[in-house]
């Protein structure tokens, strides 16, 4: 028996951060197909993927604009971290902005990163992991970056906290039928001690 647990994809939820959480996606993907060619070499082997709750409350195609622009997120080098930091750290240009986006920003969103080093206003009710250790001046612009990344992919987020909807549960492999439908989830850790003999 072994368990796996991504538990970045939570925090990005909690921090309404699209990047870091299609970057976690990206990561599930890429285990998922290593899991499968296990699952074919191993077919007495079974994978259960859940999750304990959904955070953040993530919506497609948010501003009225029914369109999710994903591209913008695969061009990106960088986590809203590092770009925020390297905004704060740095003078604010252009040119260096651009590259730190890995897009041209247009003049509204960088007067809005000039005024946030200049004269940061932060929102605290939406900062629930405050960090003693950062400034007020980078937690506003990593807002700000986010917000950016928000409206140029038309992300959008309902909560910093857990939501109430169900989770999906997937699974492959030996006996992966007794996992179909929807279920509660203390009935998947009874099925699982069942399959151990436990």
């Amino acid at each position: 028996f072994m368990l796996i647990e991504a538990s970045q994809i939570d925090w990005a939820g909690h921090a309404n951060n699209i990047s870091d959480a299609m970057a976690e996606m990206d990561d599930l993907a890429e285990t998922l197909k290593y899991l499968e060619h296990f699952v074919e070499r191993h077919p007495d082997t079974l994978v259960i993927v859940t999750a304990d709750h959904s955070t953040g409350g993530f919506t497609l195609a948010a501003n009225g604009k029914y369109e999710w622009e994903a591209k913008v997120l695969r061009t990106m080098q960088h986590s809203v971290n590092y770009i925020a930091k390297q905004l704060v750290a740095n003078e604010i240009h252009a040119d260096s902005a651009n590259r730190l986006f890995n897009l041209e920003l247009n003049q509204e969103e960088l007067s809005l990163l000039k005024k946030t080093k200049t004269t940061p206003k932060l929102d605290n009710s939406k900062n629930i992991y405050q960090d003693k250790k950062v400034s007020s001046t980078e937690l506003a612009m990593l807002a700000n970056v986010k917000h950016i990344i928000d409206n140029r992919t038309n992300s959008g987020w309902t909560t910093g906290g857990h939501t109430a909807i169900d989770v999906p549960v997937f699974a492959f492999g030996k006996r992966c039928e007794l996992f179909n439908g929807s279920q509660d989830n203390t009935d998947i850790a009874k099925k699982i001690f069942t399959l151990l003999g436990k």
